[in-house]
């Protein structure tokens, strides 16, 4: 991998572990493939196993049931992702990846990530913290959607990601948050409202 947009893979990675030696991230980044999808290109079918770890370097993804197509995460530049499940325990999926913009991932097989493991024990700590980092972000998400209300929970997707309402449509927002769109109207209509 010789791209210029690997540096920011490696900068997420040495995050995760300062510990790992410039030989360890050679081992581990030959093992990344660049991919280039389009806009509503889809990554992953429900009913499909996750056999990737993805590295988003640009772009953004959607993660979304299949039966009422609800928004159950968003992901954009510098994230790993996958369908954490079907991933980790290699079973089919029951959420779809769909990119809502052109976008360019680093993925990793699930079986070179877990040889990278055993055989390196660096490795194996930086997937320790990578499990750790994916836990703190689901426990954000369930602390966000169970005790906010719809504004708060709106507010927050807000100071998280100020851009949010540019790059995905307010449907699948509304959709996250568990409101309906018109929902979604009254709560952005009265954070207009409190800026006067």
């Amino acid at each position: 991998m010789k791209d210029v947009s690997v540096n920011k893979l490696l900068d997420q990675i040495v995050q995760l572990n300062r510990e790992l030696t410039p030989a360890d991230l050679a081992q581990g980044s030959r093992l990344f493939q660049k991919l280039e999808f389009e806009a509503n290109e889809v990554l992953l079918q429900a009913g499909q196993v996750c056999r990737h770890l993805y590295f988003l370097d640009e772009g953004l993804i959607r993660c979304h049931t299949f039966a009422d197509d609800r928004t159950l995460w968003c992901e954009f530049e510098n994230t790993f992702f996958m369908s954490p499940r079907s991933f980790f325990q290699q079973v089919p999926s029951r959420e779809i990846l769909t990119f809502l913009e052109p976008s360019r991932v680093y993925a990793i097989r699930y079986q070179d990530l877990n040889e990278l493991y055993q055989t390196n024990p660096r490795w194996a700590v930086w997937g320790v913290r990578f499990m750790e980092r994916e836990y703190q972000k689901l426990e954000s998400i369930y602390q966000l959607l169970f005790y906010k209300d719809a504004s708060e929970r709106y507010e927050e997707l807000l100071a998280a990601r100020p851009d949010v309402t540019q790059r995905v449509p307010l449907h699948y927002i509304a959709s996250f948050l568990g409101v309906s769109p018109i929902s979604l109207s009254r709560i952005r209509a009265g954070k207009q409202k409190k800026r006067f």
